[in-house]
């Protein structure tokens, strides 16, 4: 089923379509977007969290834009939470075409083992470590 028009699933797809995917490169895109995937499912969860807007003020407008501002950072992280379920989706499809091309699952799992090691996610300032 195609993804519908203007949805994350739809920008994923539009993307990837412009990339020549080969035997030889399709372990390497998946282990990107995998990674950013996940990379980006754990800012949104810390994002979760922690994100809101309290009271301006004690007027009656700040009374109103506390609901809607949080209502609209709410809608944001909803977007991006549905880019990032699409990244992995679009590195979940490319797992299977690796399968097709006689890629193992062991191979799979070491070749992102591999990824992550040459390519460490950035240090988000305030995150564990």
């Amino acid at each position: 089923m195609d993804p519908v028009p203007g949805t994350p699933a739809a920008e994923v797809r539009a993307n990837l379509a412009g990339l020549r995917i080969t035997p030889a490169n399709v372990m390497q895109v998946r282990n990107a977007l995998l990674a950013e995937s996940q990379l980006m499912r754990d800012q949104v969860a810390m994002m979760k969290m922690g994100t809101g807007v309290g009271k301006p003020g004690l007027d009656r407008v700040s009374e109103r834009a506390e609901p809607e501002f949080n209502a609209k950072i709410g809608a944001l992280l909803e977007q991006w939470a549905a880019y990032v379920d699409a990244l992995k989706a679009g590195a979940e499809e490319l797992g299977q075409m690796a399968r097709r091309y006689g890629h193992t699952e062991d191979q799979l799992a070491a070749s992102f083992r591999q990824f992550q090691r040459d390519n460490p996610p950035p240090i988000t300032p305030g995150a564990p470590r």
